[in-house]
C-alpha cells in the first residue's frame, strides 16, 4: 500500500508511457546470455536514443521512491528496479479499475471491482540495482521488426508482445496500429480487444498482468535477505 499510494501521487505519465519506461530497463535481456534485464540499469542511460522522452517518467518514479524511503516505517531504500516492477503494476491496475468504473453506478465502483475485478498477484520484492549501464544497441527504436527480434531474444512470447503493446510507442493506439500491419498480431489483437468488451475484461487483464509480471522477471538479481518494511 506505501508503494502503491506513492505511485498513484507522484507518477502522473499514462500508464502505457511507464510500461515503456520498464520496458527500456528489460530489454537489455538476453535468454541465451542471461545478461541484462530488469536491473535498474536504466539510471545510467538516459542519454542513449532509445531512451529520449522517458526522463520526465524517470523523475516521476524516482520522487515516488523518494517518498518511499522516507516512510517512517520503510527499513532499507527500495531498489529502482523493484519501484520499476511495482509502478508498472500499479499503472496497469489503475487504469483496469478506472475502465471498470466507467461502466458502473457512481459511488458502487470499489464494490464492484472487489467482487468482480481483476487482481494482479503481490509483485515479489528484492531486485538488486546494477551501478552501471548495460550493453548498448539491445533495446528497439520503432519498426516492429526490432520489437519482434528484441521479445524473441528475451524468450518472449508473440502473444506477449500483442498484450504489451504500448511498450512500442508509450501510447496503446498507436502500438495497435502498427502491430497490426502484420496478420498474424493483429488475430491476437483483435482477440484483446474482444476481451475489452467484456464485463470483467478477463480474458485481456489477466493475458495484461501475466505477461507483465513474467516481464519483470527477466535477468532480475534477487537478494532474499532484503527487508523494507517493518
Amino acid at each position: 500500500k506505501i508503494c502503491e499510494d506513492a505511485v498513484l501521487e507522484h507518477v502522473k505519465s499514462p500508464w502505457g508511457l511507464v510500461l515503456k519506461t520498464v520496458f527500456h530497463d528489460v530489454a537489455t535481456y538476453d535468454k541465451a546470455s542471461g545478461t541484462g534485464g530488469l536491473n535498474g540499469s536504466l539510471l545510467h542511460e538516459l542519454d542513449r536514443e532509445e531512451n529520449s522522452g522517458l526522463t520526465e517518467c524517470v523523475e516521476q518514479l524516482l520522487r515516488a521512491k523518494a517518498a518511499i524511503d522516507e516512510n517512517e516505517v520503510v527499513l532499507n531504500p527500495i531498489s529502482f528496479s523493484d519501484l520499476l516492477a511495482i509502478a508498472g503494476l500499479v499503472k496497469i491496475k489503475q487504469s483496469c479499475v478506472n475502465s471498470l468504473c466507467s461502466r458502473t453506478k457512481e459511488g458502487t465502483c470499489e464494490i464492484v471491482f472487489q467482487a468482480y475485478g481483476n487482481k494482479p498477484q503481490a509483485p515479489k520484492f528484492g531486485r538488486v540495482d546494477t551501478s552501471s549501464a548495460d550493453s548498448a544497441g539491445l533495446v528497439p527504436l520503432s519498426e516492429v521488426s526490432e520489437f519482434k527480434d528484441a521479445f524473441a531474444r528475451m524468450g518472449l512470447s508473440v502473444t506477449d508482445l500483442c498484450v504489451l503493446a504500448p511498450v512500442i510507442t508509450g501510447d496503446i493506439e498507436s502500438s495497435n496500429a502498427l502491430l497490426s500491419v502484420d496478420a498474424k498480431y493483429a488475430d491476437i489483437l483483435k482477440g484483446f480487444e474482444k476481451g475489452k468488451k467484456e464485463v470483467t475484461r478477463t480474458s485481456y487483464e489477466i493475458p495484461l498482468y501475466r505477461s507483465y509480471t513474467k516481464l519483470c522477471k527477466l535477468g532480475a538479481q534477487f537478494d532474499k535477505n532484503v527487508v523494507y518494511f517493518a
